[in-house]
């Protein structure tokens, strides 16, 4: 993290090659570029300063123009900021992002070759209650926690699982890693693979008539703990228009692909398992 004292503020992922590049300054001292080897390569003389009103900073916005891909310093007064150029200098953030849910993933072991210091073994594995029913227990394993509470809501994770697989069809490329999870190798995408653990724990959630329960949770939310820890009793709860809704989307992508897929195969013959969840 930078420090909020520092009068250069950077994009600290990284600049892409040949898109325009932009400092922050807090300061009306010249910032220089310098190039790896500390040769000055531009200074520039900010203008005024002024307000931006979203941080309530006084600010001048510099243009670097397009560099080429290396490793530069910017320099103001006594403090450097080093900076990278780079022809995609997003795809450590984006894999981050998407491993992510890896790591929210509930009613399974997260072992450390998958999971490093998050690793921990199962939880959740408990049947679940049905909210209006208390003689009804069903076991709905696997999905994603929403948060630290660990619960599981069909609504925000049919619409997470949505955004995962219309980014892998509009920008394959952007999205298409090895992201070190039990299913790579497959010969399926990773993005595609963590996205099936949220679908096939929302067929679970879909009763026999198309509606969807609204979510899987406790009671109360959980202390600050693990979540092998969290022992409450987790509760079914009703059927909701929202929840029929929201999966929607995330149905109709891939019930919409099994053409690009060979029928036999086990990604294909679950694909088609999806229609009736579709319609």
């Amino acid at each position: 993290m930078v420090d909020v004292s520092s009068k250069i503020r950077i994009n600290q992922v990284g600049y892409a090659a040949g898109l325009p590049q932009r400092a922050i300054l807090l300061s009306e001292e010249p910032l220089i570029v310098l190039d790896s080897s500390r040769r000055e390569l531009r200074r520039f003389e900010p203008a005024n300063l002024t307000l931006d009103p979203a941080s309530g900073e006084r600010v001048a916005s510099v243009d670097l123009g397009i560099r080429e891909p290396g490793d530069y310093t910017l320099k103001c007064g006594s403090e450097t900021r080093n900076i990278t150029v780079r022809k995609a200098p997003w795809g450590k953030v984006t894999n981050a992002l998407i491993k992510g849910f890896y790591y929210q993933r509930c009613g399974c072991e997260l072992p450390a070759n998958y999971a490093g210091v998050y690793t921990h073994p199962a939880c959740h594995v408990q049947p679940a209650v049905d909210w209006q029913d208390r003689h009804i227990r069903r076991r709905i394993t696997g999905g994603w926690h929403d948060a630290g509470d660990y619960g599981k809501y069909v609504g925000p994770g049919a619409v997470a699982a949505a955004h995962l697989l219309y980014a892998w069809k509009l920008f394959p490329k952007g999205c298409n890693d090895a992201l070190h999870i039990p299913e790579t190798g497959n010969g399926v995408p990773d993005i595609l693979n963590e996205t099936r653990f949220e679908l096939e724990w929302l067929l679970k959630m879909q009763r026999s008539d198309g509606a969807f329960h609204h979510k899987l949770a406790k009671a109360r939310f959980a202390p600050f703990i693990m979540p092998e820890d969290d022992l409450e009793t987790e509760y079914l709860l009703p059927v909701s228009h929202c929840a029929t809704g929201a999966p929607a989307p995330a149905w109709h992508w891939p019930a919409g692909s099994t053409g690009r897929l060979t029928s036999s195969s086990p990604t294909g013959c679950w694909l088609r398992r999806c229609m009736p969840g579709a319609g």
